[in-house]
């Protein structure tokens, strides 16, 4: 029913436009699933649930600006994908080749939208905490960013590919206000709320998870301070960096839900899912009659 009520919030963007709208709903769904494996990988869930996809899906569907920009489902499962390579290296002495297309990622992900490049300053510092960062590590990282930067160099000079970095997107940019969009404005405080609630509550528990659990929580708990910053202070437009902060939010979220079961959780739960339903047919509201 959950996913049916989902679905039912993407009417809108296909109406618009079914050529961008097709092709996020299907990377959409793939992120949605892709989380609820890398729960059940990290031990969070001890069956497959589709519960984690819900709480990743739900935020995902409900702005016809986020269905309509398949860029915001890339970056989403960009973040993912790095996850999948750096929840197993806790005191590895070699995480080479791991950091190494982590970083090609999220370096690749800058065509899309620049601030990405900044989340390789957060990788060194989950490295650092994670106990493996080393020299080769390092030199790993500086050869990844440097392949990268020849890719970049040939796409825009030789190659006149539409994927080029949009710098002036990057630097103008303006403190999100109520003016871009009641519900993108709410939309966007919501998930900022959300991130910073579940994190807190998570690491007050921090010392009592295991390794894999403890891992998960650093690395989607470090990108806040690049995210919420650059998600707040926007552009004209929703960003397509949003993509990540929801697939972080998603993925505190199935940590907090599955953490301890209980009335309380059940209760957040249902207000979770109440607050992205309302939103979605607020916005459903909204844009057709105009208030």
């Amino acid at each position: 029913m959950l996913l049916a009520v989902c679905i039912v919030f993407w009417i809108p963007a296909f109406s618009i436009s079914w050529k961008n709208a097709l092709p996020s709903l299907l990377l959409c769904i793939f992120n949605a699933v892709l989380l609820s494996r890398i729960c059940f990988q990290v031990n969070i869930t001890r069956n497959f649930s589709l519960l984690p996809a819900i709480i990743c899906f739900l935020p995902f569907s409900v702005l016809p600006q986020i269905t309509s920009m398949w860029q915001t489902q890339l970056l989403g499962l960009a973040m993912l994908l790095v996850s999948m390579q750096l929840l197993d290296i806790y005191r590895a002495d070699a995480a080479v080749n791991e950091v190494f297309v982590a970083t090609v990622i999220f370096s690749l992900s800058a065509l899309i939208t620049p601030e990405t490049l900044l989340l390789i300053a957060v990788l060194i510092l989950y490295m650092i905490i994670q106990q493996s960062f080393n020299i080769k590590v390092l030199l790993a990282i500086c050869i990844a960013i440097a392949l990268c930067a020849v890719y970049y160099f040939l796409q825009q000079h030789l190659l006149s590919s539409p994927l080029t970095i949009n710098w002036e997107v990057f630097i103008e940019r303006k403190f999100i206000n109520i003016q871009s969009g009641v519900t993108q404005f709410v939309f966007t405080i919501t998930i900022a709320a959300l991130y910073v609630i579940f994190d807190i509550v998570l690491f007050i528990g921090f010392s009592s998870y295991n390794i894999h659990s403890q891992s998960f929580l650093v690395y989607f708990s470090l990108p806040v301070f690049i995210l919420l910053p650059l998600i707040l202070y926007k552009s004209e437009d929703i960003s397509p960096i949003i993509g990540m902060l929801i697939a972080s939010m998603g993925a505190l979220a199935s940590q907090f839900f599955y953490r301890k079961q209980s009335i309380a959780t059940g209760v957040v739960l249902l207000l979770y899912l109440s607050v992205f339903i309302g939103l979605g047919v607020f916005n459903i509201i909204y844009t057709n009659f105009n208030f």
